[in-house]
């Protein structure tokens, strides 16, 4: 558990860490079971928007960091969308707020954490884009809608792996480990 304490009493993180994940009626939910000591969720948005950068990358909405056992740890980063269609919404564009996370937030400004080998969560980290698109709702087998698109997206390098941007409809819930 101790990354999750490190995350909080880091002077600089501790100003966004929030009691949940959520954004224009979507959200990530955690579970009941979920012992709320043994997760922790910053918003990466707000961290982001505070430096204000002249340019301020894109970035995802909320990561969340839950304790399992020992050492073992399972990591989100999350973007949440309230659209009904995706349209306007470019796949890179999305990409690139997931890309932000891993490659700045994580490998550069937040390393200590993230890249300490005491801390074991690369099999468990997942990029979770939340939305309803109205696509979902008439999909026909032979058109390729726009999350088909975000989904075919090259994998994104973290730690020596490659992950991959998964889609979930609204509300996922965070289970216990």
């Amino acid at each position: 558990m101790q990354l999750v304490e490190d995350l909080r009493k880091d002077p600089i993180l501790s100003n966004f860490i929030c009691e949940e994940c959520q954004e224009n009626g979507i959200a990530i939910e955690v579970g009941k079971n979920v012992d709320r000591k043994k997760l922790i969720i910053l918003r990466v948005d707000e961290y982001y928007k505070s430096l204000h950068l002249k340019y301020t990358p894109p970035s995802p909405d909320c990561l969340v960091v839950q304790h399992c056992t020992d050492n073992q740890y399972v990591v989100y980063v999350i973007e949440l969308k309230n659209i009904g269609d995706m349209q306007n919404e470019k796949p890179s564009e999305i990409r690139k707020q997931f890309e932000t996370c891993l490659l700045d937030f994580m490998s550069d400004r937040f390393r200590s954490y993230f890249y300490n080998q005491e801390y074991d969560f690369t099999n468990s980290l997942n990029l979770i884009f939340i939305s309803m698109p109205r696509q979902l709702k008439n999909i026909t087998k032979d058109r390729t809608t726009r999350i088909d698109s975000l989904l075919a997206l090259a994998p994104i390098p973290f730690a020596n792996r490659r992950y991959l941007i998964k889609h979930r409809v609204p509300n996922p819930v965070i289970q216990p480990c």
